[in-house]
């Protein structure tokens, strides 16, 4: 081992104390300015008033920066008592310490390092009443500006309360959306206190248009007032594909959420969560459309999770198109509650069909994997129209069903080209069930199939659990065998069920083997566990 001189150690003590103590003191001194609190005073902002770093500026009066730039030096705080910013930019990372007040009027403040930022410092309104809301002042400019703001965190708050929003929002960050009320009691719509309300006053626009990934929204309720005015409440760009929406409630809208492909993009649905969230009187919750048919890139849905949340008054519950496949996506512990219902005209149905959940996979070669719909919860599935106001507890009446021209795609689940695993679920008052083409594989297991509160119309007498439709497709692939496994389904006794599987070409049933149940008639199967 090589010795260490005296010399060596001494000088080694030297250097670590003179290290220690020039740090020392520069920490002291910068607490020293961190402490310092200068007054900014007069009613013009000029650059030379913000020429201390390390300090804490006190603005007691309305400041106007007379449209310059101006930029405040580093690790420095804003302190608003009673002031304000006005007309112009303020750039550099600070911190601004204010009460919900408006502070900044036609300036924007870059690079906030702030957590979260509420819209209330750029001029957001938030109103105790819709009345009061639909009468005040616009908030989307403000939301703008936050957008414009954020610098490292990211975070939108909202207070609580009715917020008027007049204008498209361009999400082209990864924002988070947050609601500092978490109280959402969906069954009173004149309550004042609901959380944050987002009221839309566009016609025939998005309110949001997602243009990056990574956005979430938790706490709010998304509100329009009309479904028939071709007005959506989310929109992706091509390049976005994923979306978080927690403890909210969409309400009166065409589309809740809304995608559709250019044909060129490699784009789609991928990773967003819905939990605990309500889409309620819309023509549809989710709509993954395609337009342009053909194109060589893939429009693909994958890893979306749907968790307890509840599709009712609506016209179809989620409708996803791909021309390439789906895979992960699940619904879990999700409500189809009165699809259908609706002052609908008839041509909608003829259009879109009637259905809970609905996949149509393009991609001929294979079949796409996999669907999970998990314990779910399908209630009065039935094309019905009802006036202006909603009766929940009205009778269903013959005499106010729709009956679509072609019957094809209204179901309580609808798969084309895709495999199901359908487990746990109970459906009631549903006069379909499942439906699909010949390229799908149902594995249905453990659900419970109740009866009905209504006639059934007697074209519909003619009743299979699952139908089996004619393919769009012309060529027949050879080796594509799907199998239907039934594994205790349970029914009560004015189930009218006179068989399980129905076939609009007679020769498709040569394509299944049907596992686990009777082909001719219905029976309470015994469970296999």
């Amino acid at each position: 081992m090589k010795k260490v001189s005296l010399k060596n150690i001494l000088l080694y003590c030297i250097l670590t104390f003179l290290f220690l103590h020039n740090v020392e003191g520069a920490n002291r001194n910068m607490n020293k300015c961190k402490n310092i609190e200068l007054v900014l005073s007069g009613t013009i902002l000029k650059q030379e008033m913000l020429d201390v770093p390390n300090a804490r500026y006190i603005i007691e009066s309305t400041l106007n920066l007379d449209k310059k730039t101006i930029r405040v030096p580093d690790n420095c705080v804003l302190i608003f008592r009673g002031g304000a910013l006005k007309n112009g930019e303020v750039v550099g990372q600070v911190v601004v310490e204010a009460d919900a007040v408006q502070i900044f009027d036609d300036l924007i403040c870059r690079e906030l390092v702030n957590r979260s930022i509420p819209i209330e410092w750029y001029g957001g309104k938030a109103y105790k009443t819709l009345a009061e809301c639909k009468k005040g002042q616009d908030s989307s400019e403000a939301i703008n500006r936050v957008l414009q703001s954020n610098y490292r965190h990211k975070e939108v708050l909202f207070l609580g309360g009715y917020y008027r929003i007049d204008n498209t929002v361009t999400i082209s960050r990864g924002y988070n959306f947050v609601s500092l009320s978490n109280k959402n009691d969906y069954n009173n719509y004149s309550e004042e206190n609901i959380g944050s309300r987002l009221v839309f006053t566009g016609i025939g626009k998005p309110m949001f248009i997602i243009v990056d990934n990574q956005v979430s929204f938790d706490g709010f309720n998304f509100y329009h007032g009309s479904s028939k005015d071709g007005t959506d409440c989310f929109h992706f760009s091509n390049e976005a594909r994923t979306l978080t929406i927690k403890n909210s409630m969409l309400y009166l809208w065409r589309y809740c959420i809304y995608k559709e492909w250019d044909g060129v993009s490699r784009t789609g649905l991928n990773r967003c969560t819905f939990e605990n969230v309500k889409f309620s009187s819309c023509i549809g919750g989710v709509f993954m459309n395609q337009i342009t048919a053909g194109g060589n890139e893939m429009y693909y849905c994958t890893a979306n999770y749907f968790d307890n949340c509840t599709f009712e008054y609506c016209h179809f519950g989620a409708y996803f198109i791909s021309n390439s496949n789906f895979a992960m996506v699940e619904f879990n512990r999700c409500n189809f509650y009165k699809i259908g219902w609706g002052k609908y005209d008839k041509a909608i149905y003829d259009k879109l069909g009637c259905f809970g959940i609905r996949f149509n996979c393009g991609y001929n070669r294979s079949q796409s994997s996999h669907v999970i719909i998990r314990g779910c919860y399908f209630e009065d599935i039935v094309p019905y129209r009802i006036g202006d106001r909603f009766d929940e507890n009205g009778e269903i009446r013959m005499g106010k069903m729709i009956y679509p021209t072609n019957d094809k795609y209204y179901s309580c689940i609808i798969s084309e080209n895709n495999s199901y695993i359908i487990d746990g679920c109970s459906f009631t008052n549903c006069p379909k069930y499942f439906s699909g083409d010949k390229y799908c594989s149902w594995d249905i297991r453990e659900n419970r199939i109740f009866g009905y509160n209504m006639k059934i119309p007697m074209q519909w007498s003619n009743k299979k659990l699952l139908r089996v439709f004619k393919a769009n497709r012309q060529v027949k692939y050879g080796n594509l065998k799907s199998t239907i496994y039934y594994s205790n389904i349970l029914g009560s006794n004015n189930v009218i069920l006179n068989g399980l599987v129905d076939f609009d070409v007679h020769e498709d049933q040569n394509m299944y083997r049907v596992l686990n149940c009777f082909e001719d008639s219905f029976v309470d199967f015994p469970s296999l566990y």
